[in-house]
């Protein structure tokens, strides 16, 4: 069985980057610890921001185990206690943000963060939005 289908039916789903993974998909359901679930969050960093939240609202109102929205379900209950207001891969998209303002490069940046050129620049760019939004 496919454990994605459980949530397709979720309409942000169709914009998530997990979303035709099928069988790729144990990567988020199995029981993998830490450095393990680099794939998985490096998928995760993929999704459109509005996705991630909405997965991550589903999983914690849903208990959900496995690994979702860039977060294991540890990660998820700390966040559900107000232990932090930024999923994993927020809080590494704020990283890069202050390392690329401090001279970095993306390229630098994107060796450094294990992730894609694409996947560095898009996450500079959401930190840049997400701290526009809280200075709103």
């Amino acid at each position: 069985m496919d454990p994605f289908d459980t949530f397709r039916p979720q309409a942000w789903t169709r914009d998530a980057a997990c979303r035709d993974l099928g069988a790729g998909g144990d990567a988020f359901f199995s029981d993998h610890r830490g450095e393990q679930y680099a794939d998985a969050r490096k998928i995760c960093a993929r999704c459109p921001l509005a996705v991630q939240r909405q997965c991550l609202q589903f999983a914690i109102d849903n208990n959900e185990e496995g690994f979702w929205a860039g977060t294991t379900k540890p990660e998820r209950a700390a966040l559900a206690k107000g232990e932090s207001p930024l999923t994993p891969t927020q809080r590494r998209n704020a990283q890069m943000l202050d390392l690329f303002e401090k001279g970095a490069t993306v390229a630098q940046l994107a060796v450094q963060f294990g992730v894609t050129h694409a996947v560095a620049s898009t996450g500079i760019r959401r930190a840049r939005s997400v701290r526009a939004a809280v200075a709103a």
